[in-house]
């Protein structure tokens, strides 16, 4: 399975796990599959991933559920394959700020690596961050209240992320006593020096 990289992934595999939850037992999701763990659901790759941790598949979907550590190592799993499916979709995914990157981990996570968001795609290779947070929230009300809020809280680390780098922006200008086109500073509305 691969070690998973400290750090970056660890960060990423925290807010995962926070958002998906930890379940021992098999349930049936709100599609109608088994799963397990952080929400594993049944698939064939994921059996022969669960053989290699010395675990029965049919155990593990069945009544026998999965232990904390093997489901995060199932977890880091997914997040190399996810990392390298990501890389080969977004040639500008190296470039992405860490808040974006785990909140786009986060996305296909709970979305699927396959499902297409043309306008956030979009977003976050131009860097609107804004745009790429509306979109990642953008899911349907038909969806249940955890998926949604979920979705919510994805949008606003991309949010805080973004008015992060503002006020450091605006900070910085502030230092070299130049403003950003449009900026206001200490109340004052830019001047073009003209009278």
């Amino acid at each position: 399975m691969g070690s998973i990289r400290k750090g970056f992934f660890q960060n990423v595999a925290d807010y995962i796990a926070g958002n998906e939850g930890y379940s021992a037992r098999a349930y049936v999701d709100r599609g109608g599959r088994h799963a397990v763990g952080y929400g594993f659901n049944e698939t064939p790759d994921r059996r022969e991933a669960v053989k290699l941790l010395g675990l029965d598949p049919d155990q593990v979907w069945g009544h026998g559920g999965m232990d904390q550590s093997s489901a995060r190592k199932m977890l880091n799993r997914e997040l190399i394959r996810n990392e390298a499916a990501l890389r080969r979709r977004f040639k500008f995914y190296g470039g992405l700020p860490e808040p974006v990157k785990i909140a786009l981990h986060d996305h296909v996570y709970n979305m699927g690596v396959g499902v297409k968001f043309p306008k956030m795609e979009k977003a976050l290779e131009t860097g609107d961050w804004e745009t790429a947070a509306k979109e990642m929230a953008a899911i349907s009300p038909k969806n249940p209240a955890g998926v949604r809020e979920r979705a919510a809280r994805r949008a606003q680390l991309v949010r805080s992320y973004a008015a992060s780098v503002g006020r450091q922006t605006a900070l910085a200008a502030k230092q070299l006593n130049t403003r950003p086109p449009g900026a206001i500073l200490d109340g004052k509305q830019p001047t073009t020096g003209k009278k």
